[in-house]
């Protein structure tokens, strides 16, 4: 007996015809757009957040601790040992500080890292996105420097070109008080499509150390890297126990970045929730798109309760047929958004070629990113059902509870 009905439902489903048929296909359009919609903006915001993760937390330092007089690394090395019990896979120690960029009458303040690739390769990623050469090659030359793509692009440098990297510290010479500065060459570049990109330069540790005019054995900082990139405390109270002179306290990942990421958490909520009542909307519409197909098939229900159909058989076939709108809508919604998604990406370029600057330029990232989660599919599908559900049913149980010696009387 179901299956009659299934197929009554069915067939009810591919009658396009007539004024009703016109609004079942809206109704059905109004969900494919709506969920469509809301993947789409769900897998953007996903991308903000993997690349946040993946990429910027990969390569920024995820803890640190800086010291304005700097101190001698041979005196805390010996505590390094213990550093995996406290949550941390890796330290570097590193000479660091802001600095200006100098070339061809052009200035940039930019912030200089000089670190030893051995020991930096445990605490960053960033020799991923090197061009040409290797970490361990920066090591090997004397006073190179390898600076951030969107410097490069800015200044319109290239690697060979000689750049003058001028630290904010006076020295006391024959001829009076002079910055600290140091002429190196361009050796490579990296593009992680970051902010990091406009801000930093690295540079090896010995070269840092001469420019900053310290020994050796004397750094002013230490990079560390975390098992658990959100389990800070343990690895900040570490690094606050060294007793390093002259030191701040310890930083993490959060102190800089974690509004960013709340935000982007606050935002995929806020927005989850905006583009849920279109949704809302397109259920709205299947709701009257229900009503009126009851009305228009109520001489059709008659003559299946007079034919002995019960009420129960009647409601199912039209909540079924209400569910499968959704479920179809959805469906295509969750693929058109995918396929538009993946088409905006690859036609962003030819947007800012057009209209002559990246859009994407205001954020962390230069570019749009995109990352589709099977979660956000099962959630998307779940609440379109649900809402449908309590969108069809008062329809579909008129639809039972019509009398048909009344509808049949004026036919």
């Amino acid at each position: 007996m179901n299956s009659f009905f299934t197929e009554f439902s069915f067939r009810l489903l591919r009658d396009g015809a007539g004024f009703t048929g016109t609004v079942n296909k809206l109704a059905f359009l109004s969900l494919a757009l709506s969920t469509g919609v809301l993947f789409l903006v769900l897998s953007i915001v996903n991308g903000f957040e993997d690349e946040l993760e993946e990429r910027i937390l990969t390569v920024v330092p995820q803890v640190s601790l800086s010291s304005e007089t700097g101190f001698s690394i041979k005196n805390i090395r010996e505590s390094f040992s213990e550093m995996g019990v406290y949550g941390l896979s890796g330290l570097a120690p590193v000479a660091e500080g802001a600095a200006v960029i100098a070339s061809k009458d052009e200035l940039r303040p930019i912030k200089f890292i000089g670190f030893d690739s051995a020991e930096y390769v445990n605490v960053s990623n960033i020799g991923d996105y090197l061009g040409e050469i290797t970490l361990p090659d920066l090591d090997r030359v004397k006073f190179g420097v390898v600076v951030g793509s969107s410097i490069a692009e800015r200044m319109a440098l290239s690697v060979g070109d000689f750049v003058t990297l001028i630290v904010p510290r006076f020295r006391i010479s024959l001829f009076g008080q002079n910055y600290l500065q140091k002429q190196f060459e361009i050796v490579d570049t990296f593009a992680t499509g970051s902010s990091l990109d406009s801000t930093t330069v690295f540079v090896s540790l010995s070269s840092a150390q001469r420019m900053l005019r310290f020994p050796d054995s004397r750094v002013n900082g230490l990079h560390g890297r975390l098992k658990d990139p959100f389990l800070t405390d343990d690895a900040r109270g570490f690094l606050d126990g060294l007793l390093i002179p002259n030191a701040g306290r310890a930083l993490s990942w959060k102190s800089y970045l974690g509004n960013l990421y709340q935000a982007i958490a606050v935002q995929k909520a806020t927005l989850f929730l905006l583009f849920s009542i279109l949704i809302g909307v397109g259920c709205f519409n299947l709701f009257s798109s229900m009503t009126m197909l009851v009305q228009g098939q109520a001489s059709s229900i008659a003559i299946l309760r007079t034919n002995g159909a019960m009420s129960r058989k009647i409601v199912y076939a039209f909540v079924l047929l209400g569910l499968a709108l959704a479920i179809f809508g959805a469906f295509l919604g969750v693929l058109l958004g995918g396929l538009f998604g993946v088409g905006l990406v690859s036609l962003l370029p030819i947007i800012e070629q057009l209209i002559g600057f990246n859009p994407m330029s205001q954020y962390f990232i230069d570019y749009l990113p995109l990352s589709f989660f099977l979660a956000d599919v099962a959630l998307i599908f779940l609440l379109t059902i649900l809402l449908s559900f309590f969108a069809v049913i008062f329809p579909a149980w008129r639809a039972g509870q019509s009398p048909p010696a009344e509808v049949l009387a004026y036919e």
